[in-house]
């Protein structure tokens, strides 16, 4: 990510972008609520890079010209302050992560884990490898170390197993129908062990987060997609989250490699 990006970045402003949105957030049901299955800071980075571009005056002049019943301006507000709030909620997630007692995990739990983990990469590797995003998630995938990526990659495949069901559910050797479920059961099993219930909520904080960011995302490309639907050079800024992440996508190998952007207090109307 870009050296503009982070430097945009620090713990105060997610703090407080946080807080902005707390109550948009507990409104999110539960069924809803997705997963990260990109790096939180990287999410954070690529929400906030769109944003930059939009907020240029000849750009946010033409977001501006929408009909407000076809395209809110708060979704940009909601967009960077989802960013924001998304990185500050992931950091909290592996501050209380990092200092969780892993002894108390189950060695059987830990192997069930592992085993459905190596067993699930490898039929989506086979299948799914060429493919530019989802080759680079399961790259990151391989990357992970420790209880916490682990039940965090579990959930990640999980998601690829429902979303690719037609690609790999015929494979004779690997495919196996429960591992979807079991995986999901097996990451729930690791973070109860791992954590209290602080660490729980800011998980539920960062997963909320996350899809406010998606949703809000999808919002503002819907509409510059079509704004710019005639300028293929700057049509390509309006991706999907994942797209966006791209290649430079990838574990952070530091936390504070990326930060949140300054909140935006919501505006009335528009």
């Amino acid at each position: 990510m870009s050296k503009s990006t982070t430097d945009a970045i620090d713990k105060t402003n997610g703090k407080a972008a946080l807080a902005i949105l707390e109550a948009r957030l507990a409104d999110i049901s539960a069924d809803r609520v997705r997963t990260p299955n990109v790096d939180p800071p990287e999410a954070a980075a690529a929400a906030i890079g769109v944003v930059r571009f939009v907020r240029e005056p000849n750009v946010h002049a033409r977001f501006a010209s929408l009909p407000k019943k076809e395209f809110s301006m708060s979704c940009i507000d909601d967009l960077e302050n989802g960013a924001a709030a998304l990185f500050y909620a992931y950091s909290e997630v592996r501050t209380h992560g990092a200092t969780a007692s892993e002894v108390r995990v189950p060695i059987a739990t830990v192997d069930t884990g592992t085993q459905i983990r190596a067993r699930m990469l490898k039929l989506l590797t086979y299948y799914l490898e060429g493919d530019p995003i989802v080759g680079q998630e399961l790259t990151d995938i391989r990357a992970g170390a420790g209880y916490l990526d682990l039940a965090t990659d579990l959930s990640r495949l999980a998601a690829l197993y429902e979303t690719h069901k037609a690609t790999i559910k015929n494979d004779p050797l690997l495919y196996q129908a429960s591992d979807a479920k079991e995986a999901l059961s097996t990451a729930r099993q690791i973070l109860e062990a791992l954590g209290d219930a602080t660490k729980t909520r800011w998980m539920d904080l960062r997963n909320r987060c996350f899809t406010l960011v998606v949703a809000s995302l999808e919002e503002v490309c819907a509409a510059g997609k079509f704004l710019f639907r005639h300028d293929e050079e700057n049509l390509a800024r309006f991706g999907t989250l994942r797209a966006l992440v791209g290649i430079g996508g990838g574990r952070p190998k530091k936390q504070d490699e990326v930060q949140p952007a300054a909140p935006v207090v919501p505006q009335k109307g528009g």
